[in-house]
């Protein structure tokens, strides 16, 4: 949620830890105020009563939701598919990640394939041919990471959080 869209006292759903990494858990606690940082003005206090003693802790106000059963279950989904994403093979490099990355998109459905490679075609046409097929000699290792973070958001989609549309892909162009 926005910061502004915070009510003080109101209880909300909060993701806690792993700022750049998946959440390492979903708990209710209330909105106290804003923490007043200008470096991170999306800081807030929260606020959880743990078994008689009141725990205040800081969270990013983008990873707090309404109690609300259907957006709590697309975030859940949403945080299992992160986590399937950072668990993933990690030996590659740039001798062979044309292979290692080739090999995960033929574990996807045909479908899904065609439509992956011609996504990238149109992001990078200069990389890849008509038939689809990638021209591994002009790729540099960014562009094997786009292409693997573009086979991540088909074999693991994420779901629209309703009323927070924020699982837009992070693939952008690069100028």
């Amino acid at each position: 949620m926005k910061k502004q869209n915070l009510e003080k006292g109101k209880t909300y759903y909060c993701l806690v830890g792993g700022h750049w990494s998946p959440a390492y858990a979903l708990v209710k606690a209330k909105y106290i105020n804003s923490a007043g940082y200008s470096g991170n003005p999306q800081l807030v206090f929260m606020e959880q009563n743990v078994d008689g003693v009141i725990h205040r802790f800081e969270a990013d106000a983008d990873k707090i939701y309404p109690l609300d059963k259907e957006i709590l279950s697309a975030v859940l989904h949403n945080d299992r598919q992160t986590r399937r994403i950072i668990e993933h093979d990690k030996t590659y490099d740039h001798k062979n990640a044309k292979e290692k990355i080739e090999g995960w998109i033929a574990t996807l459905l045909e479908t899904d394939q065609k439509a992956l490679r011609a996504r990238y075609r149109e992001m990078r046409p200069r990389l890849v041919r008509a038939d689809g097929t990638f021209l591994g000699s002009k790729f540099k290792m960014v562009d094997w990471s786009e292409v693997m973070r573009l086979y991540f958001s088909y074999k693991y989609p994420k779901v629209k959080i309703p009323e927070l549309d924020r699982t837009e892909p992070a693939l952008k162009n690069r100028k």
